[in-house]
């Protein structure tokens, strides 16, 4: 099947402008604004939101709760960004080209507050078909399930080590008990405790600290002894950042949430966000229009007051402009010298992420099985290789270097809890795992010549362990490589989809450059969400909650303020 996405012209032109990397948006040359002065064609507006991803959408819809008159400006004919679903294959089956599992929404006070769920948003979870989380498979031939009752995989665990199976278990209480560091991701920057104040007085802090400062590569193995335990643990790990990455430690604890919630799905596809975000605007007369790329900011005595489309439309807006863009668009939509050059400089550096998503979309008449004991069951199931192969890999992935053979994927069954994703039967299989985008040999372009065969081996690897994915089985196939993904949607610089790599130097108040973590940016009336701000990519959409957190904040209100005020009238 060939390219069936929506907008191939422009998905034509961000693929060539992916092949140059980042360093695009930093080097490009700052165009005229030309429209300085121009009258809003598109309309005035209290607030402007550039970008109609799942972010930009959450900080309008809470502008728009609070009583603001909010327009979201999006480039695509589509809304939502890296949330969408898709017919990716060319088929009525539904696919979700990035995001497909988003257990971090489903537990985000986003979800709650937004009442999503009145708005479109259910959920489904793929591990209460046969109670199996995922099943791991090494390539020697072993498995290691985990199911949704610890005790359980802690008894699978014991099958190579006893203590190991003890220290799961000890662990994963200690995550329930311990400091809850996870919320200092719910709040903007500066607006409530660090990770130190958190960890502060607790138990368990100093433990807590040490894990948050380690590499998950040491942790894995000061916590575990087997083997085979260790790669299980560090496979849950390495799909967020490079788990030999100083600040990775608590990777170790990846798995908490897989073992408390299991596998989400949205029914009907990840695209049920963004439409139902769109409906909870439109009852509050804010519109989000679609073809409206929006390319430069207008300043008015050094103010954000609106912004010029790529097709020339003016829009105004009364208060400010929040830009949901990749944050080196900055660079390019702001007039010369009203950055400051510390912000600049600074932001020329941002990286994307080494590990660049590679998937496999497949239309299939039976459901995939994996033997679990000798019984043939259906569900979510991974590869894994050793410890030892799955650093080699991510050493492959940091020097462009493509492994071949024997790496690690996870394969997901929507379809098994949700069968509206497949109108005329069948069933749709997702295949994911991580690739360098910059080919040592031949560059990005080079993706083009190379990922069928790829995929082919992913597949060939499957089929190992797997039944039901051989060829007569698949009715279709749509191939992703991660130039791919960077061609798509021009905030996935580097074939991510998380807005760039989420390291030391570029989280918490790194995130986007120290000083200006808090949304605001150095313009006034200007503001930020997305994955290129605190906490980062993923769909959980607390980027967009915590810049419409700041931004009610200067307007003297604040989000538990407004949702109060809501519920009482």
């Amino acid at each position: 099947v060939t390219d069936a996405k929506n907008n191939n012209t422009r998905r034509d032109f961000l693929k060539i402008a992916a092949v140059a990397g980042g360093v695009a948006f930093a080097s490009a040359k700052t165009r005229p604004l030309y429209a300085q002065t121009a009258a809003a064609t598109g309309g005035t507006f209290d607030y402007i939101v550039a970008g109609a991803g799942h972010n930009g959408l959450i900080c309008a819809a809470y502008l728009a709760k609070a009583g603001f008159d909010v327009v979201v400006l999006e480039a695509k004919d589509i809304v939502g960004g890296n949330t969408t679903s898709e017919h990716m294959t060319g088929t009525s089956m539904v696919h979700e080209p990035c995001c497909n599992t988003p257990g971090g929404l489903y537990g985000s006070p986003v979800y709650r507050e937004l009442d999503l769920d009145e708005w479109g948003v259910q959920f489904a979870n793929l591990s209460t078909l046969n109670g199996m989380v995922r099943l791991s498979q090494f390539f020697d031939g072993e498995i290691l399930p985990m199911w949704l009752d610890p005790e359980q995989t802690a008894d699978e665990i014991a099958r190579f080590s006893r203590r190991d199976s003890q220290t799961y278990l000890k662990l994963m209480g200690e995550l329930r008990s311990g400091p809850d560091v996870g919320s200092y991701r719910q709040t903007p920057i500066g607006y409530g405790p660090t990770p130190q104040e958190i960890c502060a007085g607790h138990p368990k802090g100093a433990t807590w600290m040490r894990l948050m400062r380690a590499r998950c590569v040491d942790v894995v193995k000061e916590y575990y002894e087997d083997e085979h335990v260790r790669a299980w643990v560090l496979d849950y790990a390495r799909g967020r950042q490079p788990v030999d990455d100083i600040g990775t430690g608590f990777g170790v604890g990846d798995m908490y949430g897989r073992q408390r919630r299991g596998n989400n799905t949205v029914i009907g596809g990840l695209g049920a966000l963004p439409e139902s975000l769109e409906r909870l605007l439109a009852s509050y007369n804010c519109p989000v229009i679609t073809k409206k790329y929006v390319v430069e900011l207008i300043l008015e005595q050094g103010k954000a007051v609106g912004v010029v489309a790529a097709d020339g439309d003016v829009f105004r807006a009364r208060r400010g402009v929040v830009s949901s863009a990749h944050v080196q668009q900055l660079l390019t939509m702001t007039p010369k010298g009203s950055l400051p050059e510390i912000f600049s400089d600074n932001l020329k550096q941002w990286q994307p992420d080494i590990l660049s998503m590679f998937s496999i979309m497949l239309d299939v008449k039976e459901a995939p099985l994996f033997n679990v004991h000798g019984d043939w069951r259906p569900g979510c199931g991974n590869t894994i290789n050793t410890f030892e192969s799955q650093l080699r890999t991510l050493a492959d992935c940091r020097i462009g270097v493509v492994t071949r053979g024997g790496v690690g994927s996870k394969c997901i069954v929507q379809s098994l809890e949700d069968p509206t994703r497949c109108p005329g039967g069948g069933h749709t299989v997702r295949i994911l795992t991580h690739y360098p985008y910059n080919l040592a040999d031949g560059g990005a372009a080079n993706w083009d010549e190379i990922k069928y065969d790829v995929a082919n081996q992913i597949l060939d690897d499957w089929r190992q362990f797997a039944k039901n994915l051989d060829e007569e089985n698949i009715l279709a196939r749509y191939v992703q490589s991660p130039l791919d993904i960077a061609g798509r949607n021009i905030n996935n610089v580097g074939g991510s989809c998380h807005g760039g790599s989420n390291y030391l130097a570029q989280s918490g108040e790194m995130r986007p450059v120290f000083g200006w973590a808090s949304h605001r940016m150095p313009v006034e009336g200007l503001y930020l969400t997305g994955a290129g701000s605190h906490p980062g990519g993923s769909c959980h959409g607390l980027p967009g909650r915590n810049a419409a957190w700041v931004i009610l904040d200067d307007e003297g209100k604040s989000v538990p303020h407004v949702l109060t005020q809501l519920m009482q009238t």
